[in-house]
């Protein structure tokens, strides 16, 4: 077997080259977990090897999103007017704080 790339695709399943991982071999899945420093790789379902290969690899894990404070302290930095600051925290009430900020950057962008 040859060297295999470990990434994880838009749904969050671990890729082993091209393939999903859960579509190899579990020699290979082995292989694979051996180099990641999985312990008892051969005593684990090919499914719990992947998963472990996930978490070994480093791949970011998948998150709500931005919290409300993390948006103001963000809104804060950003060079807006103080008016558009205080319409944009009222947006608090009825958007997600995603979309406040996606509407900043906007402003942002159109203010300069």
């Amino acid at each position: 077997m040859t060297q295999l790339l470990v990434s994880v695709d838009k749904a969050g399943d671990v890729k082993l080259g091209a393939r999903k991982c859960r579509l190899h071999k579990k020699e290979e899945v082995v292989k694979v977990a051996k180099k990641y420093g999985v312990p008892n790789p051969a005593k684990k379902t090919i499914k719990q090897l992947c998963t472990s290969i996930k978490t070994k690899a480093g791949a970011p894990s998948r998150s709500k999103g931005v919290t409300k404070d993390d948006a103001v302290k963000r809104i804060d930095a950003m060079k807006i007017s103080n008016s558009n600051k205080t319409k944009l925290r009222t947006l608090f009430t009825s958007r997600s704080p995603r979309h406040v900020l996606a509407v900043a950057r906007e402003l942002r962008r159109l203010q300069f």
